[in-house]
């Protein structure tokens, strides 16, 4: 969900059991308020909340992007340790209510967190060194099969690679089309390593990606909203445009 773009606090004037302040947040097409009581959070806990469940600032996104043969030499697997260190670390010191929910979420965003890590680490080495796979353990048995092809090569991963493409090319709009560019691929020189670029991505990848865990497969949106609107006293809509 990509919500809660602008944020900001002011303070109202309250009874002397509760001092109410004003929360302020906006989503993709409407604008929010909420009245929450400063004396039992801050401003800046309900911040990290907004961030953790209503944003992307601790998803783990880089992850090798390579549609030919020619892209894996552009590869930056340092990137993704350099952004994994900085959002895991980030998310740990994150200081959240001490709830039930909002600390299971926390501990389940860093699960999530080291799962999504590891899967995008096996597949930056596997371009280098297609063994790597040996090492990364997944429930979804068609990763160890996708895995077992890319190993051996050779007519074990063209035929991987033609029945990855057939069920693609039923799927797509245009599957003439997709099939025609595997003839084309399947005829060149390069075939094996167009078979290796297609298989570790549609079939090893997209397995291995089918079965990571988030924080929010857990957590519906409706419990998230519930308990995000538990840390105000009262919220509302402010403004909403036209979808």
């Amino acid at each position: 969900m990509k919500h809660l773009l602008i944020a900001i606090a002011v303070f109202i004037a309250g009874t002397a059991s509760a001092q109410k302040a004003l929360y302020k947040w906006e989503d993709e097409l409407c604008s929010y308020q909420g009245v929450f009581d400063s004396k039992k959070i801050t401003w800046e806990r309900i911040n990290n909340c907004q961030r953790l469940v209503l944003k992307q600032d601790f998803d783990v996104t880089v992850m090798p992007a390579v549609f030919k043969p020619t892209d894996i030499d552009q590869l930056h697997p340092e990137a993704l340790e350099e952004e994994f260190t900085r959002v895991n670390t980030a998310l740990k010191k994150l200081d959240l209510p001490a709830t039930p929910f909002w600390q299971n979420f926390k501990a389940a965003k860093l699960k999530e967190q080291q799962q999504r890590y590891e899967f995008h680490r096996a597949y930056f080495k596997a371009y280098k060194d297609v063994n790597a796979l040996k090492t990364y353990q997944s429930k979804n048995p068609d990763v160890e099969r996708h895995a077992r092809a890319l190993m051996a090569g050779g007519d074990s991963l063209l035929q991987d690679w033609y029945t990855l493409t057939k069920e693609g090319a039923a799927r797509n709009s245009d599957p003439d089309r997709i099939m025609q560019e595997y003839k084309a691929q399947l005829a060149s020189p390069d075939k094996l390593r167009h078979a290796f670029v297609y298989v570790i991505a549609f079939g090893w990848g997209n397995s291995a990606n089918s079965v990571i865990e988030t924080a929010n497969d857990i957590y519906t949106p409706e419990t998230i909203q519930k308990e995000w609107k538990k840390l105000f006293l009262s919220t509302k809509t402010i403004h909403c445009d036209e979808p």
